[in-house]
């Protein structure tokens, strides 16, 4: 067990559907603040649009934000992965639903 700190920030997730009312994919957001030499921004974070690719089924490596310790800020996009320059919060979300508005040609910010 860790003996890091911890606090949770964000935690919102989000059925997203077309103007259809049909669902696209759950989008998730998770934000820590933490006390861990590993994350030198103190932020650690998990942003995923899982993509709905069949009945009950999702592909969580369409698009995901994250900054695991050991990896640092990267995206990973349809299962390839990138680097992500990490500057601070707010970016972060702008930067993951501009890219949802490109792949999905909607708008999240009314519903998050």
């Amino acid at each position: 067990m860790s003996s890091h700190k911890s606090k949770l920030l964000v935690d919102r997730k989000l059925w997203l559907r077309d103007k259809d009312n049909n669902l696209l994919g759950i989008i998730q957001i998770k934000i820590w603040l933490v006390d861990d030499f590993r994350y030198p921004d103190k932020i650690k974070y998990r942003l995923v649009f899982a993509k709905k690719i069949g009945e009950n089924k999702f592909d969580g490596d369409f698009l995901r934000y994250d900054n695991k310790k050991w990896k640092g800020p990267h995206i990973h996009r349809q299962g390839k992965e990138f680097p992500y320059r990490y500057q601070n919060i707010e970016k972060l979300i702008a930067d993951f639903v501009d890219e949802i508005k490109a792949l999905t040609s909607i708008d999240i910010l009314k519903n998050l």
